[in-house]
């Protein structure tokens, strides 16, 4: 399959329209982390999706090396065609596997996951692997909901209490929203991890953690941007109106105690200077 049937299959898949707002949102995050990296530097992205994200960044730095592990798994209709584009570049690949499953022993300058840390089955275990993965300097963006914050946003319903009960009140819904979306498995695969656990985990494996509170803002302004975005989330349109009426997002944004409520995190993890791989 040539680039341009890859493409074409990929733009009358269902989902399309979700998964090039998605990367469009990725790329505004990642582009300033990858802009400050060297010539040679290596890039990696767990749960590339489509390639979409990968291969625009490849596209843009030819001098950057990317790879993006996709294992496609549960509630994602992805399809090894869609990967073509990336695997056709010289400096990007996408591998059809997992980083559990990842035998590379590269080190990379950058790690990043786009709305794919709410999907690992075991994300302690993920940041474990992931600081031996880091060359020295490196680091790691993690961009995913935070489940400290009562609402589910991939099928946009209310937490109640934690996954259990809302799948026991909920469970008519959230099997309709899979079969209509052709997810199945989404709920499944939703691990509900909070900020508090990731800062926790961090500390025990002497992470350096900083959480980019601007992400509140810019989500903020999604909702004025980002047509698709607006669409999905729109349960959430009263509650963001109320916050701006009231003049609270600076307050949430300056608060240290009330970041780990904030609905979304965008997370910069790295190696402490003194851990040695």
């Amino acid at each position: 399959m040539t680039r341009e049937e890859a493409y074409e299959a990929f733009l009358s898949s269902p989902n399309a329209d979700s998964y090039i707002a998605e990367a469009d949102f990725g790329y505004s995050k990642i582009l300033p982390e990858v802009s400050q990296l060297f010539s040679g530097s290596s890039v990696l992205e767990v749960g590339a999706g489509a390639g979409i994200l990968l291969s625009r960044l490849a596209l843009e730095f030819p001098e950057i090396s990317f790879q993006g592990l996709e294992p496609m798994g549960d509630g994602f209709d992805y399809i090894p065609s869609f990967h073509t584009l990336a695997n056709s570049l010289p400096n990007a690949e996408i591998l059809s596997i997992g980083y559990e499953d990842s035998e590379v022993t590269e080190k990379y300058d950058l790690i990043f996951l786009v709305n794919v840390f709410e999907h690992l089955p075991d994300w302690r275990d993920f940041l474990e692997r992931m600081k031996g993965m880091l060359a020295p300097g490196g680091a790691c963006i993690l961009l995913c909901p935070n489940y400290s914050f009562p609402y589910e946003p991939h099928f946009q319903l209310p937490i109640l209490a934690g996954k259990s009960l809302t799948y026991a009140v909920m469970k008519k819904k959230i099997g309709a929203f899979e079969e209509e979306n052709r997810c199945s498995g989404l709920w499944n695969s939703l691990n509900f991890v909070k900020y508090s656990q990731v800062r926790k985990q961090a500390k025990r494996l002497d992470l350096d953690i900083k959480f980019e509170k601007a992400i509140l803002e810019e989500l903020i302004l999604r909702f004025d941007t980002d047509a698709e975005f607006a669409r999905r989330q729109r349960f959430l349109k009263l509650p963001v109106k109320i916050l701006k009426k009231l003049g609270l997002v600076p307050l949430l944004m300056r608060n240290r105690m009330l970041e780990r409520f904030l609905p979304y995190m965008h997370l910069r993890v790295s190696v402490k200077p003194n851990y040695a791989a």
